[in-house]
Formats: structure tokens, sequence, C-alpha cells
């Protein structure tokens, strides 16, 4: 079965769901989750910081990073959920 493609947009559901199903997470953990590389981890984490879709719980630390969703990440996610609901099997590549 070929690989398929994750559009971004896929890839910040993702990750915008798994930190809001466990309330916080470490990067580690939603990078591990979203099956990505840590350059990539962190060029979409450097992104979701800069919208404001997520904040670091534990600030001017280099390890242990956790992060919560913003209320602008869970309506961001929202949207995304029910654009997903409707297009389905097509979601946004």
């Amino acid at each position: 079965m070929p690989k398929k493609y994750r559009g971004s947009l896929e890839i910040i559901s993702e990750i915008l769901l798994f930190i809001k199903t466990k309330g916080k997470a470490k990067k580690t953990e939603f990078l591990r989750k979203a099956n990505l590389g840590s350059r990539q981890a962190n060029l979409y984490l450097d992104d979701l910081l800069k919208w404001k879709l997520i904040e670091n719980l534990t600030p001017g630390e280099k390890e242990g990073l956790n992060f919560r969703l913003t209320a602008k990440g869970e309506d961001l996610l929202k949207t995304l959920q029910e654009i997903k609901k409707i297009i389905g099997e097509m979601w946004i590549h």
C-alpha cells in the first residue's frame, strides 16, 4: 500500500488533538504521535507557538517542555474537525 501523504493542516490537526486529549503534552510525545522528525517537529512547534495555538507551560527550560492548547488552538481544532467531517476521506492534502 502506498504511503499516504499528509498535508500541513492534517499534521497540525493531529498535534492539536493529541495535546487537547492529554491536557498538556511534551514535545517528544506529540513528535512521536504525529510521526515527525525532530527538524520537522520544531518547524511545526515554532509555528504553533507563533500563531498562539499552543502555549509553553515551562518557559525558560530547554528539556521537558510542556504545551497546552490556547482558546485559539481549541477553535482551530474544532474548525478542522468540522471540515474533515464534511469532506471525509478527501481531507486536505
